[in-house]
């Protein structure tokens, strides 16, 4: 993965998906690290973000927002 910041954020995981993609941030300040999930598109514009201080769940988060967005696809393939 090629290296990204995003407002002061390392960001340190991601999983890519058809139209967007959920990126896992870290920053540490004060020698505390604290951890941030977006949806972001073309690695430029990344919102709505979940801020964490815990990593595991900043992980949990990461993968639950990806299996949202996976989940909402499906549903409205099986529509068309």
């Amino acid at each position: 993965m090629e290296t990204r910041t995003n407002v002061g954020y390392d960001i340190i995981k991601s999983i890519s998906l058809p139209e967007e993609e959920f990126v896992l941030g870290v920053k540490t300040v004060d020698g505390k690290n604290t951890y941030v999930t977006w949806c972001c598109v073309d690695k430029t514009n990344y919102h709505y973000g979940h801020y964490i201080s815990d990593y595991k769940q900043a992980l949990i988060d990461l993968y639950e927002r990806a299996k949202g967005s996976i989940q909402w696809t499906i549903n409205h393939l099986e529509e068309q």
